[in-house]
């Protein structure tokens, strides 16, 4: 077992926190690379579009003999474009470097099209909420088929979706509808 950390809490430049890191003891980082978990330490535009990007960003690590377990994309690519696009560049560099560890959220749609904003819903009742429901799986479903498709193409093999608030997989009730996932 190592000893780790998402970084982007830390308010320091990438060298700065990767010391850190060696000072405290720390061997693999999970670094963040936008939407909500923020990417103070990595430009994700620019390791995508150059290797030797890559090569330096990956030999500060090496340098200093810390593992890289997770890059973090934690947003709502059910609500979002801006977030959808994070976490696909997150899981093209993914393939790139190697890592096959994703972490982020599940996302929540709104409760209809027409919504702007994530609607969370908590409860079966009134009966309304049964609709939104309804509407919030069958609009989740394909998005996240599409995201595990996207992950087997980037041979990411741990998908590590975190439960908070404002996401579906912690909602309550009512369960997933009978051949969903089919």
């Amino acid at each position: 077992m190592r000893l780790s950390i998402k970084t982007c809490t830390l308010d320091m430049p990438f060298a700065a926190m990767l010391d850190f890191c060696v000072a405290q003891g720390v061997q693999a980082v999970e670094i963040g690379t936008g939407n909500w978990s923020g990417a103070p330490h990595i430009d994700l535009d620019e390791l995508l579009g150059s290797e030797t990007a890559r090569q330096r960003w990956m030999d500060q690590l090496r340098r200093r003999d810390i593992a890289l377990c997770a890059l973090n994309c934690s947003g709502n690519p059910l609500a979002f474009q801006k977030d959808w696009e994070v976490t696909e560049k997150t899981f093209r560099l993914a393939k790139l470097l190697g890592v096959e560890k994703i972490v982020m959220m599940s996302g929540l749609p709104g409760g209809c099209p027409e919504d702007r904003t994530p609607t969370w819903i908590v409860t079966s009742w009134p009966p309304e909420t049964e609709e939104i429901l309804r509407y919030q799986w069958k609009a989740a479903v394909p998005v996240w088929k599409a995201l595990a498709a996207r992950a087997r193409m980037a041979a990411i093999t741990s998908r590590s979706l975190r439960p908070s608030a404002l996401t579906m997989l912690i909602m309550p009730v009512p369960p997933v509808p009978a051949g969903t996932f089919r």
